[in-house]
């Protein structure tokens, strides 16, 4: 079964946020291991987020997807640099 990870992110960075946010975007550059998000709020605030998830480097496709699920499920510091870059970029 292949992983949601817009869905999966939108509720990691909800629950971490304290408020709900919708992953509208993401990005993974394999090369860099960088995984980039752009979430929208219900006030219909945007921004952009960036992490490294070194585990992942170098995967691509349903492997980088699994990957990113996984680390991202079990390893709290990539989903906590995402929520601090978007609490200092959204608005409330």
């Amino acid at each position: 079964m292949p992983a949601d990870l817009g869905f999966e992110l939108s509720m990691l960075l909800s629950d971490v946020l304290g408020r709900e946010v919708r992953v509208v975007e993401t990005r993974f550059e394999p090369g860099e291991a960088l995984l980039c998000v752009t979430v929208e709020t219900g006030e219909g605030a945007r921004a952009e987020a960036c992490t490294r998830v070194r585990a992942c480097r170098g995967l691509s496709g349903a492997k980088a997807t699994r990957c990113l699920s996984k680390t991202l499920a079990h390893s709290d510091k990539p989903l906590q640099e995402l929520a601090e870059e978007l609490r200092r970029k959204l608005p409330g």
